[in-house]
């Protein structure tokens, strides 16, 4: 397990699911459903359990910078709820702000893969709910 690796995946991850998601919803005339990824920021999290002695040490000399849980709620938020963020779908946001995902997360291809996974953990179709 290398931590910083499998974080950056997840991110990735997050990124094509949201692009595949929006693209799908588009697809089938769905306007009323927005979907956006973000990161909210540092904040404390279990993330840090796996970082070695020098890394931990490092970690803590930051924690004076990290956000709070709740001020690391507030993207979420902010994205879900304010008007200006209305109509916007399949994007991603840092602070507030939307930013460009990650070249690889528009891959149709790899999409396509963590779609199917997500369907064969869940044991959920998206076809069989939504029509997707």
């Amino acid at each position: 397990y290398e931590m910083f690796t499998s974080y950056g995946h997840g991110k990735l991850g997050n990124q094509a699911f949201t692009i595949e998601l929006a693209r799908r919803l588009k697809e089938i005339g769905e306007n009323n459903v927005t979907v956006n990824g973000l990161n909210p920021g540092t904040i404390p999290s279990g993330i840090t359990r796996h970082l070695g002695l020098f890394l931990s040490f490092g970690h803590l000399l930051i924690q004076p910078i990290n956000k709070t849980v709740v001020s690391g709620a507030y993207t979420t938020i902010n994205v879900a709820t304010s008007a200006k963020f209305e109509g916007i779908s399949g994007k991603w946001f840092e602070h507030s702000a939307m930013v460009p995902c990650a070249s690889k997360a528009h891959d149709r291809q790899d999409a396509m893969k963590i779609w199917k996974l997500a369907e064969e953990l869940t044991k959920v179709s998206s076809i069989e709910v939504c029509g997707l």
